[in-house]
């Protein structure tokens, strides 16, 4: 929980004091960034407070405006994330329920999702493109905003934990297990393998990172040194390279 006194200007280092001395324990905040080309940059600031009121402030150089206030919908939890792109806002809650704003025509829809509590929200990139990936707890949704319709979901117990999400592209999900595995998936939430380009290596690629403890402590000591000798032999146990950082040996 943050407490909001201030805004603060990053370059300078200094604070511009809020229109009102008024102190908000906020539970998420987003930020959007506009310019018409016709002035400064605006700032728009979106956030709700533990009681479920959504806030918006707008800062223009120095200048901090209160815009809108949304009062909480009695159904709503605690809000764990917002999503925010021109007039749609959505708004995902400890619950598991998902808000949808319409900010230009002032209507919202309020859905249970059923899944339990939302941790995190986030629209596809591209301007036309309204998708919603939704993490839960036990796995994620994409959601098509247009028409307030899930499109697929896919849960943890068939790909591991969830950890956190992304998008690689405006059809391309993806997802991050707690192993550290990255999985790029499908609108679908198939798994997709990664696109890459075959190509043609002279030399292995050096991966040091899969060294043990032991491993490492020997190639740590013979580059301290022998330095970056061509000439030099190295192997380790296992797990040996080719012509890696000057090493001359067989991958096994």
């Amino acid at each position: 929980t943050i407490t909001c006194h201030y805004t603060w200007i990053m370059g300078t280092c200094s604070k511009i004091n809020p229109t009102k001395k008024e102190s908000v324990s906020t539970t998420v905040l987003e930020q959007i960034v506009t310019n018409n080309n016709e002035g400064p940059v605006r700032e728009h600031f979106v956030f709700t407070d533990t009681d479920g009121v959504v806030y918006h402030l707008m800062v223009e150089g120095t200048v901090i405006k209160e815009g809108t206030r949304i009062p909480p919908d009695s159904q709503t939890g605690l809000i764990n994330s917002i999503a925010w792109r021109g007039d749609l806002m959505v708004l995902g809650d400890s619950t598991g329920h998902l808000s949808f704003w319409d900010l230009k025509a002032r209507q919202s829809r309020l859905i249970p999702t059923n899944r339990g509590g939302i941790k995190k929200l986030l629209l596809a990139p591209g301007r036309n493109t309204l998708l919603l990936l939704v993490l839960f707890n036990d796995g994620v949704e994409i959601w098509d905003c247009t028409e307030t319709e899930i499109l697929s979901s896919i849960k943890s117990s068939k790909i591991g934990e969830v950890i956190d999400i992304d998008w690689g592209a405006s059809d391309r999900p993806v997802l991050i297990n707690e192993s550290g595995a990255i999985r790029i998936l499908d609108i679908n939430l198939d798994v997709v393998p990664s696109p890459v380009t075959p190509l043609s290596l002279h030399t292995s690629a050096w991966l040091p990172f899969i060294y043990n403890q032991k491993e490492n402590d020997q190639l740590q000591n013979i580059l301290a040194t022998h330095g970056m000798d061509r000439k030099l032999g190295y192997e380790v146990p296992q797990i040996m390279y080719p012509y890696c950082l000057g090493f001359n040996a067989q991958h096994t």
